[in-house]
């Protein structure tokens, strides 16, 4: 956050944090993705009664929940407790990817039945890699968190088109071109961003990405 803060405008958010949505967890490997507030909704969805919209504000922190008066607090409630997002995240996760590694032939099938993750006979057969992602993968769902933080964290393409032309055009800041791009204008002349150059297998010429 400093870093941001070194180099964006005042009137600029430059903050990120799992607690402004903002953030979001993800694993390539694993085949997973998901913000706060998307996996307070896996709670939600399997216990009747839980607004993962408030759950998900105390998942990050120095923050602990204390079972006995069913409340979080930022006092630890004894001195092995775990912050919240350990203790409701993050020992989930490890808890079903040590039974995927560990204990397929006895209590995977009953954890999955649990957390109605279906799998077939075929894909538990699978080497523990590909088992891994997969279980994951439709533990944690789609990637809706990620989406839902670009849709509240992102400028559309219109909002966002004078900073953006600001950014990388280097022509004049003013006329006709300049203009139409800081306006998005879909009428006005044609200009191309060339963003990523790939090389072909031989090296013998680019093929350039554009928009």
């Amino acid at each position: 956050n400093s870093l941001l803060s070194t180099f964006t405008n005042g009137d600029e958010n430059s903050i990120v944090s799992p607690l402004l949505g903002n953030v979001c967890f993800a694993s390539s490997l694993f085949g997973f993705c998901f913000t706060l507030k998307s996996f307070a909704k896996l709670y939600a969805d399997t216990y009747e009664g839980v607004n993962y919209v408030e759950f998900a504000k105390h998942l990050w922190g120095d923050v602990y929940f204390h079972s006995k008066s069913r409340k979080f607090t930022k006092k630890q409630p004894h001195s092995t407790a775990n912050r919240s997002f350990i203790e409701f995240i993050l020992e989930p996760m490890y808890k079903l990817i040590a039974q995927v590694v560990g204990d397929v032939d006895t209590t995977l099938l009953d954890t999955l039945a649990e957390l109605d993750i279906r799998v077939s006979k075929e894909e538990l057969k699978m080497n523990i890699r590909p088992l891994l992602r997969i279980v994951c993968n439709r533990f944690m769902g789609d990637f809706s968190g990620f989406v839902d933080m670009c849709v509240e964290h992102i400028k559309s393409p219109f909002d966002n088109a004078e900073t953006k032309t600001n950014h990388i055009y280097t022509g004049p800041k003013e006329g006709i071109l300049f203009n139409d791009m800081a306006q998005c204008n879909q009428n006005g002349v044609l200009m191309v961003h060339s963003s990523k150059m790939y090389p072909t297998e031989d090296c013998t010429f680019f093929q350039s990405y554009e928009q």
